[in-house]
């Protein structure tokens, strides 16, 4: 899968393109809105659609991106058989499990290709993700109520009012209960 910057040509028109993108949501992002809430945006859907650079590069970019995205979701799709079966909820079907990928590394392997050894390798690797996800959680955790404790403490209305705030990392930012 590409990386939102990188799905288009390195071309000033494009970079200029997302940088209006950017500065438009910026100045009309509501101070409080529901996640999902997307009718804010409408006006820059619109100046995004009226301005596209290069529509030929947009058609290439989205179909394959949409593939990307359906490759991506045969992982998923094969985690949610697999999570179905273990809770007992379905049978364990190769013909719908085999031909979907397990990722191995750097590797995707269908799993009716996959070794003892690759699916013992791809658990190793979930466990390995699984707890470098809960710790970026429990680090965001740890900041967020960090800035809500100092924002409390100097009797500030929002957390902006504290200021710009210097890199945390091992070194003293803010203070800590």
């Amino acid at each position: 899968m590409r990386d939102d910057d990188d799905d288009s040509p390195d071309d000033l028109a494009w970079e200029e393109y997302r940088r209006q993108i950017d500065r438009r949501l910026d100045e009309i992002r509501p101070g409080r809105i529901g996640a999902s809430d997307r009718a804010w945006r409408e006006r820059v859907y619109g100046w995004a659609r009226n301005h596209i650079p290069d529509e030929t590069t947009i058609v290439k970019r989205f179909a394959e991106a949409e593939v990307d995205r359906r490759e991506a979701q045969a992982t998923k799709r094969a985690n949610k058989v697999l999570r179905a079966w273990l809770h007992g909820q379905a049978p364990l079907s190769w013909e719908i499990l085999g031909p979907l990928p397990i990722r191995v590394g750097n590797v995707r392997v269908r799993l009716d290709h996959a070794t003892p050894e690759d699916v013992d390798d791809a658990a190793r690797e979930l466990a390995r993700q699984g707890l470098a996800t809960y710790q970026e959680v429990v680090l965001l955790v740890e900041g967020l109520r960090a800035l809500a404790r100092e924002a409390r403490r100097g009797g500030h209305a929002n957390v902006a009012q504290l200021g710009d705030q210097p890199p945390r990392g091992d070194e003293p930012g803010l203070a800590a209960d």
